[in-house]
C-alpha cells in the first residue's frame, strides 16, 4: 500500500474511533442525567404533597414562587414545576390563587402573557420564562376545561 492511503486508513481509524468513545460518553451521560432527574421530580412531588395537604391554593403558589427565586438551573425549574401541580392537586381545592387569572383560550393570548409578565415582574424573577411556565400551572389549575395545547 502506498504511503498516503495507510494515513488517511489510519486517520479515518482514530476518527471514527474517537467518534464512537464520544456517542459513548454522552450516552452515559444521559443515562445518569436521566435517573437523577426523575428521583429529583419524585422527591418534588413528595415535597408537593406534604406541603399541600391542608393548604390553600394561593399558599401553594406563594411557596413555589419562593422557591423559584431560589432556582439557579433547569433541574430546579423543573423540580418546582412538579412542586406546584402536586400541591395543588392535594390542597383544599379552593380558588384563592385564581383571582385574575386569565383563560388560557386562544382568543385572550395578549392578555396571558400580560398577566403572566405582571405577575413575575411583582415576584421579582429573575428567571422569567421559568416563572412563565410556573404562571401555566396555575392557568392550568384555574381553567381546567381549556385544553393545555391551545395557548402556551
Amino acid at each position: 500500500m502506498k504511503k498516503e492511503i495507510k494515513i488517511i486508513l489510519i486517520g479515518q481509524a482514530v476518527f471514527w474511533t474517537l467518534t464512537l468513545f464520544s456517542f459513548g460518553l454522552g450516552y452515559t451521560w444521559w443515562k445518569d442525567a436521566q435517573k437523577k432527574f426523575i428521583s429529583f421530580k419524585k422527591a418534588q412531588i413528595e415535597q408537593g404533597l406534604v406541603f399541600g395537604s391542608g393548604k390553600k391554593s394561593s399558599e401553594c403558589l406563594t411557596e413555589s414562587l419562593s422557591r423559584l427565586k431560589k432556582c439557579k438551573n433547569s433541574l430546579c425549574h423543573a423540580g418546582i414545576h412538579y412542586f406546584m401541580r402536586s400541591c395543588l392537586n392535594v390542597g383544599l381545592g379552593d380558588s384563592s390563587a385564581c383571582v385574575e387569572v386569565p383563560s388560557r383560550s386562544p382568543a385572550s393570548v395578549k392578555d396571558v402573557y400580560w398577566w403572566r409578565r405582571e405577575v413575575c415582574k411583582k415576584m421579582h424573577s429573575r428567571n422569567s420564562f421559568a416563572c412563565f411556565r410556573l404562571m401555566g400551572n396555575i392557568q392550568a389549575y384555574c381553567h381546567p376545561n381549556i385544553k393545555k395545547k391551545e395557548v402556551f
